[in-house]
C-alpha cells in the first residue's frame, strides 16, 4: 500500500482510509537537524476507536519497534475499524546512544509526561507526545521489552478498584500475556497522563533478544492482536486460553556485587513460576571465578516477570530478575 504524508496526526485522522505518515517537529538540535516525532497512521475501512500503539520511550528496549513493524503485515486495512497511530520509535535520541534515557539531558523520557515545551529536549519530546499523539487517542498500548541481555514477559495495568482499572484488567486479560501486574502508574509516566485523561492504557512488556525464541516476537505481536480483537478494532475473537496470574508485589532482583553473572532460570522461564528460595542465578569473580553471591527465588511462588538469560557482566545494583507475588497470596 502507498503511503502519503500529512502535515499531523489529526489531519491524518480526517482522511480517507489508508495508511499516511506524520513527522511532528520537536525541535532543532546543536547539528542542525530537526527532531521530530515520526508517526505511521492505519485508516480503517469503518468507525471505530483510536488506538496508540507506541514503543521507545526508552531506547535500549528496541524489540517493540520490530514489533510493532513486523505487526503492520498482519493488519488489514479494509478489516480496521478504527484508526491505529504506531509509533515505533518515540525516543531517536536515546535510541542512537543505545541508552535508557535521553543522552542530551540524561532524563528518563517516561518520568516527565506531560512535558514542557519549553523544558529540557526530554521535556520537550514528551511535551510532542501527549499534545500531539496522546490526546488524539482513545486507547493507548505503551510497549516495553528489555536491553539484550534479557527478557520480559508481563503487563503493568492500574489496579481494579474502579472501572478504569477493570476496563484495563479486562483489556490485559483478553491479550493472553500470563502474568498482570496490577499497580499504580509512577508520577510523570505515560500511561499515568493517559488515565488521568481518561483513555484507556495498558503497558505491555513483551520483548527479549531477536532473532530467536528468547526475543518473543510472535507472542508479543499475537497479544496486540487479541486486545485490538477484544476492542472489535479488528474482526474475530480473542485467542487465547491462558488463565493469567494477578501479581501485586514485586521484587527487583539486583546484583549485590559486580562481576560474571551466570544465570540458572533462564530466558525459558520467563512467564513461569519457580519455588521459593531456588537458586536463579550467581555472580562470580571474572579473575578466579569465586561465587561471590548466589540469587535466590524471593517468594514461596515466584513468578518470573523478567529475567537475566545470559551470561553477561554486571555492575553492583544491575537489574537480574523481576519477580511478582500472586495478589491474595503471602
Amino acid at each position: 500500500m502507498n503511503r502519503k504524508t500529512m502535515a499531523s496526526i489529526a489531519q491524518a485522522l480526517e482522511a480517507p482510509p489508508g495508511l499516511y505518515l506524520v513527522e511532528t517537529p520537536v525541535t532543532t538540535l546543536a547539528s542542525g537537524q530537526l527532531l521530530t516525532l515520526v508517526t505511521q497512521v492505519l485508516r480503517g475501512a469503518s468507525p471505530g476507536p483510536v488506538v496508540g500503539i507506541l514503543s521507545g520511550l526508552h531506547g535500549d528496549e528496541f524489540s517493540t519497534t520490530e514489533v510493532i513493524h513486523s505487526l503492520r503485515g498482519r493488519i488489514v486495512i479494509d478489516e480496521l475499524a478504527g484508526t491505529l497511530l504506531l509509533v515505533p520509535m518515540a525516543n531517536a535520541l536515546s535510541f542512537e546512544a543505545g541508552t535508557r534515557s535521553t543522552p542530551l539531558d540524561m532524563i528518563n523520557l517516561n518520568r516527565v509526561f506531560p512535558g514542557n515545551p519549553r523544558g529540557t529536549v526530554s521535556e520537550m519530546l514528551a511535551n510532542a507526545l501527549y499534545e500531539a499523539f496522546l490526546a488524539t487517542c482513545d486507547i493507548l498500548f505503551d510497549l516495553h521489552s528489555e536491553p539484550d541481555a534479557m527478557a520480559i514477559r508481563c503487563f503493568y495495568v492500574a489496579f481494579p478498584d474502579d472501572d478504569y482499572g477493570r476496563r484495563a484488567l479486562d483489556l490485559a486479560k483478553a491479550s493472553g500475556c500470563p502474568i498482570i501486574y496490577v499497580t499504580s502508574a509512577q508520577s510523570g509516566t505515560l500511561a499515568g497522563v493517559a488515565r488521568d485523561r481518561g483513555i484507556l492504557a495498558v503497558v505491555p512488556e513483551t520483548g527479549g533478544p531477536l532473532p530467536g525464541a528468547a526475543g518473543l516476537l510472535e507472542e508479543a505481536q499475537d497479544e496486540i492482536l487479541n486486545m485490538l480483537r477484544w476492542l472489535q478494532v479488528l474482526p474475530g475473537a480473542a485467542v487465547s486460553d491462558n488463565n493469567p496470574v494477578i501479581v501485586d508485589t514485586v521484587s527487583h532482583v539486583r546484583a549485590p556485587a559486580g562481576g560474571l553473572f551466570r544465570p540458572v532460570v533462564g530466558f525459558d522461564s520467563v512467564g513461569r513460576s519457580v519455588r521459593g528460595s531456588s537458586p536463579l542465578g550467581t555472580v562470580v569473580s571474572p579473575y578466579t571465578g569465586e561465587t561471590l553471591a548466589t540469587i535466590e527465588a524471593p517468594f514461596a511462588e515466584s513468578w518470573m516477570m523478567m529475567v537475566r538469560g545470559r551470561v553477561s557482566r554486571v555492575h553492583p545494583g544491575d537489574p537480574l530478575y523481576i519477580v511478582g507475588r500472586e495478589m491474595g497470596v503471602s
